[in-house]
């Protein structure tokens, strides 16, 4: 048979017709050499583990092997993971159609019916007090008393000066000097208190956060139109399309549908960025949903928030976790989670198969989940559809996202 991808048979060196007592010697010489604390690699370590407990229990293997079966008939001849899970999860589904997939997911995710309308947040022809940081000048927004005891003082030194400037030029330059002194410590006292003043929040019309007509759509940009050849290499940034334009069809036939208050956007950038590095932006109400898609190849997937594996052998770092990181810091208010999504050329949901590990999280990034298509529409329809927040289109949150779509 031949794959594109490594098999658990392939990671333990065995035939596919290998014995129970002959696959655990094959782990016990596989562990020794892929064990970290001896010079291997965890992920491979991991790999390998996987491997041994697939092949050792007599339901799992023999689900393997029809599987493996499976893709020798099929005409691609592609090799694609099981779904391989552990106790506490469902036993994995083989693969099918993505219509079948979509059905699913809205069976499993919506037992109760869709939200019917969406309602909008502040409500059209209201207006709402707007906070603002913006810091100002105190002479701005200080009391007119203030100012006017501020001026009678600076007339009051002045008239002074001019007094005591006559009785000799000594006299005069010592007063103008301690006149000078004055007003410099009062400077200094003023520029203290203007941390301490903000300009006041402005009553601001639901209409000016957002226009209806524009409120309305439920999408906004275009998949992979912001991919440039030029940064990427053409290849690349046509898989990207690919991965984006996948993504935007999943999330738009399986969730948008069932929730009418939820607005998708595409291309953004996040804060700090000149690029559009965040591929999908989903939100309903207060719960912000960021997704970088990925065209991958084949394979079995092991990510722990740090390294990322494929069949064993370790791949680029995902940075995705920094633009959560500061998207969550720009919206305070929001709840923000981010996924990292793979397809593969079989156009399969189901595939690939991935492990998530909690793991190292380095500092200035949050975890990400690294999903296939069939878990993202899962996930994120369980994170978008809480009850408070998936009826509802924060016309406050989605003024801000809209600005940081890439022109």
């Amino acid at each position: 048979m031949k794959n594109s991808s490594v098999t658990h048979y392939d990671l333990l060196d065995v035939a596919q017709n290998a014995s129970t007592e002959e696959i655990r010697k094959a782990y016990r010489r596989a562990a020794r050499t892929a064990h970290p604390d001896r010079g291997g690699h965890s992920g491979i370590f991991m790999a390998v583990t996987l491997a041994y407990e697939v092949l050792t229990a007599a339901e799992s293997r023999q689900e393997y092997d029809r599987f493996l079966r499976g893709v020798e008939e099929s005409p691609s001849g592609s090799a694609r993971r099981p779904a391989k899970r552990s106790a506490s999860y469902e036993p994995a589904q083989q693969p099918g159609s993505t219509q079948q997939a979509k059905a699913d997911v809205s069976q499993m995710l919506f037992a109760q019916a869709p939200v019917a309308e969406a309602s909008f947040r502040p409500a059209y022809g209201k207006s709402i007090l707007r906070k603002t940081d913006r810091r100002v000048w105190p002479a701005k927004i200080m009391p007119t008393t203030l100012k006017v005891g501020l001026v009678l003082a600076v007339v009051v030194f002045g008239l002074s000066f001019l007094q005591e400037s006559s009785g000799g030029i000594s006299y005069g330059v010592a007063s103008f000097v301690s006149v000078m002194i004055c007003a410099a410590g009062l400077g200094l006292v003023l520029s203290a208190v203007v941390a301490l003043f903000r300009l006041p929040g402005s009553r601001v019309r639901a209409d000016k956060l957002v226009p209806r007509d524009i409120a309305m759509n439920q999408v906004f940009g275009e998949p992979g139109r912001v991919l440039s050849g030029a940064r990427f290499g053409e290849r690349q940034a046509e898989l990207g399309r690919q991965g984006e334009r996948a993504t935007h069809a999943l999330l738009a036939e399986t969730l948008l549908p069932l929730m009418p208050a939820a607005r998708l956007l595409h291309g953004m950038q996040w804060p700090g960025s000149r690029h559009a590095d965040i591929d999908h932006v989903m939100v309903a109400g207060k719960r912000i949903a960021l997704i970088d898609s990925k065209q991958w190849r084949e394979g079995s997937y092991w990510w722990d928030n740090r390294t990322l594996f494929r069949s064993g052998k370790e791949l680029n770092q995902l940075k995705f976790g920094y633009a959560v990181a500061k998207m969550a810091a720009a919206f305070p208010d929001c709840e923000v989670h981010g996924w990292v999504v793979v397809h593969t050329a079989a156009g399969d949901p189901r595939s690939p198969y991935i492990e998530n590990h909690d793991g190292y999280i380095e500092p200035g990034r949050l975890p990400v989940r690294l999903v296939n298509a069939q878990s993202l529409a899962e996930e994120v329809g369980v994170f978008l559809s809480h009850p408070d927040h998936a009826s509802v289109t924060d016309l406050t949150v989605l003024s801000r996202l809209l600005p940081g779509l890439k022109p």
